[in-house]
């Protein structure tokens, strides 16, 4: 296996699954039909996207801090976990300039 990982440039979370996490956590605090919360959802997808993790996750802090409810603070604290395990792969900024795909799914190169 240490074969294989020395081949490596780098790990990255696609970019689908993270927000995959950030629109259930969405769906759990504000429910389906709140255009607002769907919007701020988006406007932090674009911030792991161009701006990075660390900033991304200064805006999700005061975020958590402002629910209140037993359920609302339970998705929120899971999203949070589950970017706090998975920070060395999002690097979503770095990953671009390298021309490396974010996104899920085989590269289609044109030979």
């Amino acid at each position: 296996m240490q074969l294989h990982f020395a081949e490596l440039d780098a790990l990255g979370l696609d970019f689908y699954h993270l927000s995959e996490n950030v629109h259930r956590a969405r769906r759990k605090v504000f429910g389906e039909d709140r255009r607002k919360a769907k919007h701020g959802a988006d406007e932090l997808m674009h911030v792991f996207k161009h701006e990075g993790c660390s900033a991304a996750w200064e805006r999700l802090l005061p975020w958590r801090t402002a629910l209140r409810g037993k359920v609302k603070r339970k998705a929120a604290d899971r999203l949070l976990h589950f970017i706090s395990a998975r920070r060395e792969m999002i690097c979503y900024p770095e990953f671009r300039d390298r021309g490396w795909q974010i996104g899920s799914g085989p590269d289609r190169i044109a030979m």
